[in-house]
Formats: C-alpha cells, sequence, structure tokens
C-alpha cells in the first residue's frame, strides 16, 4: 500500500522541476549526421523504415529517395558500419571447404542471393 501512496503524493508535486526531453531528430537531420558520422546511418535506415509504413505513396517516396544512397552504402559497399546486425548484415569469414551453395543454406538464402549481394568481392582481395 505505501508503493502506491508514495506514487500518489508524487503526482500532485508541482512539475516545474521536470526537464523537457530533447525533441527527437527529423529524419533529415539523421541523414546530415549520417553524411558525415558512419555509426549514424544504420539508426538512420531504421527510422526511415519505421517512417515509411502507412505514409500515402508521394511521401514515402520522398524519404525512400533520400534512404536510397544510405541503403546502397550499408548493403551493398564494402564498408563495415556499426550496427549493421540490426539490418540482418554480418560479416562472414569464408572457412576451407565452404562453398557459396553451403554458405547461403546457412544463412537460408539462395547462392544467387550471396552472389549478388557479394558481386564487390567476386574477385577476391585486392
Amino acid at each position: 500500500m505505501i508503493p502506491s501512496l508514495v506514487l500518489a503524493l508524487a503526482a500532485l508535486l508541482p512539475c516545474s522541476d521536470v526537464v523537457p526531453a530533447e525533441a527527437k531528430p527529423t529524419l533529415a537531420q539523421m541523414a546530415e549526421t549520417a553524411q558525415r558520422d558512419p555509426a549514424a546511418v544504420v539508426p538512420l535506415i531504421v527510422e526511415g523504415s519505421r517512417t515509411l509504413v502507412g505514409l500515402p505513396v508521394s511521401s514515402a517516396r520522398e524519404i525512400g529517395d533520400m534512404l536510397e544512397p544510405f541503403c546502397d552504402r550499408a548493403f551493398f559497399s564494402p564498408e563495415r558500419l556499426p550496427g549493421m546486425e540490426r539490418l540482418g548484415l554480418l560479416l562472414h569469414k569464408v572457412e576451407k571447404g565452404e562453398n557459396p551453395t553451403t554458405i547461403a543454406r546457412r544463412y537460408k538464402i539462395g547462392p544467387g542471393l550471396l552472389a549478388y549481394l557479394n558481386a564487390s568481392c567476386a574477385s577476391g582481395p585486392s
């Protein structure tokens, strides 16, 4: 009974000491940050993807166009970005005896998609 009393009393206290939370950055602000900071790319893609759900096509297209270079960077460049695992991307070190089919099976994707996602690595290390 005491915890509810404490909560009830806290609700009656004046709110002048309450510090407002920082405003959540807009997608445009997040994109600007992501251009300078690789660690901001994945959070931008995640937040942009959340925002797309339920938007009218014209608004969704605008956001999609804004996200496209960041998605290209995350999904199709050899660059390793912080937090890529949140997008389902990981680095796999090929062990002796592995081939594209066994690797693709391990990650439950087709060998064709594996080859497509790794086209920049096809020629081997430079």
